[in-house]
């Protein structure tokens, strides 16, 4: 089942099973391969070179992540990883080798959070080998995530205060005159729930005051113009209570929907057969603000207003945390304490009561 053979370009190959290792350029080379698959034969280890298990953990990884996510990784493998690293055998790769790509990540000039995503996929590659190649020991489970920049924090915070009060909201809303876009902000604004999420929702979903939240749309992919998938984690499948006024927008929109040739409750809420298209919603979304006058946000946005809203209002974390979808309450708290002003108002006043004796 293994052997050494030269093609007539003078490197050699040894075959072994059905995998064929090529590109040794000696006879000794591929002999010196072959010995070490024996070995590993006794020992019962799986042989796979790096490379390639990366490849079979691409395989698996596709089916279980939107098309941009998968993209994102196969992005990561050509540009990053391949090019820094080796491609040793799995069992020969040692914590020292993954160090050196840490270290590589360090120095690369990009955000953190890019830094990050790409350490947590090269780390899930060698997860992958300890469940199903016999890798012993894992050289990455040592490596811990980067950890913002100051500069990145304080970004993130400016980004995350840009939110919009209700009162701003009804000002952009008061503009928006094409169906079903202003229903579909006025839904992310006043549950929270993330754009796919939203886009996602079909009639069935609206019952009895509450929106059922378990699937998601993802971006458009090679085959077709959109996919509904699962949502991002297990928490985000939940069901969301629906204001009052809410409610009423809804209604008014499926007595519309309604009239048109063909309806069913399968229908999309926000789009009837298909849901509303992401580009044009950012177009009517961009428009609208100019025409209003509000501080400019991004869609996302709109759930952070909602949550910073109504944890200013004095909701308890872990209920905004499950109306969210967060995978815990600290999820939510790392996100949304620096927008408690109501929080922030009270220390003030605490301060500014227990400090007066000090004024002269």
């Amino acid at each position: 089942s293994m052997s050494v053979h030269q093609y007539k370009n003078g490197t050699w190959y040894v075959k072994h099973k059905n995998q064929t290792t090529r590109g040794f350029k000696t006879k000794k080379e591929a002999k010196i391969f072959e010995a070490k698959l024996l070995c590993y034969e006794v020992q019962n280890i799986t042989y796979i070179s790096f490379y390639k298990l990366i490849k079979e953990y691409l395989n698996t990884y596709k089916d279980t992540v939107t098309y941009g996510t998968y993209q994102k990784a196969t992005n990561a493998v050509k540009k990053y990883i391949k090019p820094h690293t080796e491609d040793k055998d799995i069992q020969e790769i040692k914590n020292i080798d993954c160090l050196n790509f840490y270290n590589y990540l360090r120095d690369l000039n990009k955000s953190t959070e890019t830094k990050n995503w790409i350490l947590g996929f090269f780390k899930q590659i060698f997860e992958f080998a300890c469940l199903y190649y016999d890798l012993k020991a894992n050289p990455s489970e040592h490596l811990k995530r980067f950890h913002k920049t100051t500069e990145e924090i304080l970004k993130q915070r400016d980004k995350d205060k840009k939110t919009w009060s209700i009162e701003e909201f009804i000002k952009f809303y008061s503009v928006a005159d094409i169906s079903p876009y202003k229903e579909l902000f006025a839904c992310l604004y006043l549950t929270g729930a993330r754009m796919g999420e939203i886009q996602a929702l079909t009639w069935n979903d609206l019952k009895n005051g509450q929106l059922s939240i378990t699937k998601s749309l993802t971006a458009k992919t090679k085959q077709k113009a959109y996919e509904i998938k699962e949502p991002k984690n297990i928490s985000s499948i939940r069901d969301i209570t629906v204001s009052h006024d809410l409610e009423k927008i809804l209604n008014a929109l499926y007595e519309s929907e309604k009239q048109k040739l063909g309806f069913n409750d399968d229908w999309f809420i926000f789009g009837g057969r298909t849901p509303t298209n992401h580009t044009t919603a950012l177009r009517y979304f961009y428009k609208w603000i100019n025409n209003s006058h509000v501080k400019k946000i991004t869609i996302h946005s709109l759930r952070h207003s909602h949550a910073t809203n109504l944890i200013n209002d004095g909701v308890p974390i872990t209920s905004v945390s499950a109306r969210l979808g967060h995978s815990t309450p600290q999820t939510t708290l790392r996100t949304y304490t620096h927008s408690n002003k109501t929080a922030d108002d009270k220390l003030n006043d605490i301060l500014n009561n227990s400090s007066h004796f000090m004024i002269n």
